[in-house]
């Protein structure tokens, strides 16, 4: 048996639609337990009684309106979806361990959530390893259109390789076009990436990329807000946006059409105050006109670099601090070249660089007597690599 805590979120995963605010204010009023008791004895009376006694009427009236309704409308929508055989399917994903499930106490949680507020997901499904989700501490979302150019494509590929040398997560939704090519650039790195699903995680979707969603799921994580066997939908897709925008500290926009769902994620991260970037594109082109009309309209920032987005993040000019080789050998040169602003091991940077291990070491000993890189048991890394 699942302790009373994981069955009440695995309940409330199915009865709950994601984004479903009531359903997160009951929650944070009497907590997951006794929420979903109360919804599962289906007494409006009930819980009307219990909300005015907490002090929460209110904020409940403010918020949604005639609280009678609200509930009676919630309590419909939830109950008939709290079938047993649903119930019992996604417990026995947890106790076959072929998913696991992240609660918000859990440290796995990714805290960027909790700026969704009542909105936020009542738990998260994990296909993969959970430990990955720390990775969203340092994340930044890359989105854009299912239908990318060639431009669209090589801009991708560039700032991925440019995110995960300075140790960025890369997130995105797991679609064609501009998600996949982010995702398949992160794992080409060997950087993680956390891909998100408007579905449940034993339907990987689109189906096309479900060699690609298993790659991520095997080495970094796919989530979801749905439990198992729930198929992705229109609104499903968009309020899984919202987890795009929430989870990552910036979100950037490579390609997209004057109508995308990647201006649906770019306003969900502006509402959230996280910082939005759009990458420019040729004026003649329908797949960049949602990029400049993010642009115009001061949603995103106009970017074209890394240092770009870095800026975004952390303010101007955070970069400049890190020191630069100025006269050094031809040996040191491409070991330094070969460096990252994360852990590198010393196989990793003599193949990068084209050197034998023993000229590699000599090169970093060198460049560590010069305060230029760092050494660790991890590896070795640019000094005043602190992003």
């Amino acid at each position: 048996m699942l302790p009373e805590n994981t069955m009440a979120l695995v309940e409330w995963s199915i009865a709950s639609e994601p984004g479903d605010e009531f359903g997160g204010l009951l929650r944070e009023v009497f907590g997951p337990e006794h929420s979903m008791r109360l919804v599962k004895a289906a007494n409006s009376d009930q819980i009307l009684s219990e909300l005015a006694n907490s002090g929460n009427i209110d904020s409940t009236v403010y918020r949604f309106g005639d609280p009678h309704k609200t509930i009676s409308d919630s309590l419909e929508r939830w109950v008939p979806r709290l079938k047993q055989e649903t119930a019992t399917a996604a417990i026995h994903s947890l106790t076959s361990q072929r998913f696991s499930l992240v609660k918000p106490q859990d440290l796995e949680w990714p805290l960027g959530f909790n700026d969704l507020g009542w909105g936020a997901p009542a738990a998260l499904w994990v296909a993969g390893n959970a430990d990955a989700l720390s990775h969203a501490q340092k994340s930044v979302a890359i989105v854009g259109s299912r239908t990318a150019t060639s431009y669209g494509q090589w801009v991708t590929h560039e700032f991925v390789s440019g995110l995960s040398e300075q140790g960025f997560c890369i997130v995105s939704g797991g679609a064609y076009g501009i998600d996949a090519i982010a995702h398949q650039a992160a794992i080409a790195m060997h950087s993680p990436t956390i891909a998100i699903m408007a579905g449940g995680v034993d339907r990987l979707y689109p189906s096309g990329n479900q060699d690609l969603l298993g790659q991520i799921a095997e080495n970094w994580a796919v989530i979801s807000e749905l439990p198992p066997g729930s198929s992705p939908t229109k609104w499903r897709f968009l309020q899984r946006n919202r987890l795009i925008a929430a989870m990552s500290q910036a979100t950037l926009v490579v390609e997209a059409g004057w109508r995308s769902g990647s201006i649906n994620t770019a306003n969900h991260a502006s509402s959230l105050g996280r910082p939005v970037g759009a990458v420019p594109g040729a004026v003649t082109s329908p797949a960049s006109a949602g990029c400049h009309r993010l642009i115009r309209e001061n949603t995103a920032s106009l970017v074209t670099s890394i240092p770009d987005v870095i800026d975004l993040i952390f303010g101007p000019g955070y970069l400049l601090d890190i020191p630069e080789p100025s006269t050094l050998g031809p040996l040191e040169k491409r070991a330094f070249d070969a460096l990252a602003n994360q852990w590198r091991t010393l196989e990793r940077i003599a193949s990068t660089a084209g050197l034998t291990q023993g000229e590699a070491k000599l090169a970093l000993t060198s460049l560590e007597l010069d305060s230029l890189v760092e050494a660790s048991f991890q590896g070795w890394r640019r000094r005043g690599s602190n992003l």
